[in-house]
């Protein structure tokens, strides 16, 4: 998204992000891609990038598009939607993504200082109650907010998986930042209360959040 601004200027570029895409680590190896084109949202946005004569026609996307979705109706190919495969739920502990992770914030890192705009790494927080450790994850929501609009935490995997690709995701934004001068950085975590009172859920805050 930033790269594709490219005409745009920013006064501050805050980055901040840990949790998305602990969901891609849902597959085994075998199925995983760097590119995350094993999630259908990236494997879409990197179809339409292949189609530059869209501006005209959309007949060869369209054919392009069906192909692929039919390919995973005869099994020659999986993709992660919005909710991860349960059978795959224990593959999220290979956090696979701390890579791909990175790299695409070393690119942005690059992006942002050959453009000389301040970028701010805001280290991602989140919550999992002490009774969502113990417990069957898919049982009520405890000491959550109650959000009209919320999360469950299975849409990115199981809670201990989950937390740990958010702290892998986290180190490698810690270096990240140790390793460019010019780049700020800033820890939410100890700033912001880890309690219902301020979570819809595992990671988006209440307005008290």
């Amino acid at each position: 998204k930033y790269k594709m601004l490219g005409d745009k200027r920013f006064d501050l570029v805050v980055f901040y992000e840990g949790i998305n895409e602990t969901r891609f680590n849902n597959v085994p190896a075998s199925l995983f891609r760097p590119d995350y084109t094993h999630v259908r949202w990236y494997h879409d946005i990197a179809l339409i990038k292949q189609h530059p004569e869209m501006r005209y026609t959309v007949v060869p996307f369209t054919f392009h598009l069906f192909l692929n979705y039919a390919s995973t109706l005869v099994g020659k190919r999986y993709f992660i939607n919005d909710t991860p495969d349960e059978r795959f739920y224990s593959e999220a502990f290979d956090v696979k993504t701390a890579p791909t992770y990175r790299k695409n914030l070393s690119q942005i890192v690059a992006t942002a200082q050959a453009r000389k705009e301040p970028l701010i790494l805001v280290n991602f927080t989140y919550y999992i109650p002490d009774k969502w450790r113990k417990s069957n994850f898919k049982d009520q929501e405890w000491d959550y907010a109650g959000c009209d609009l919320s999360s469950p935490i299975r849409t990115w995997g199981t809670p201990l998986a989950v937390e740990k690709g958010i702290l892998t995701h986290r180190a490698m934004m810690q270096q990240i930042a140790n390793e460019n001068k010019g780049v700020y950085y800033l820890d939410m975590m100890p700033l912001l209360p880890r309690e219902g009172r301020n979570f819809c859920d595992i990671c988006h805050l209440t307005d008290d959040g």
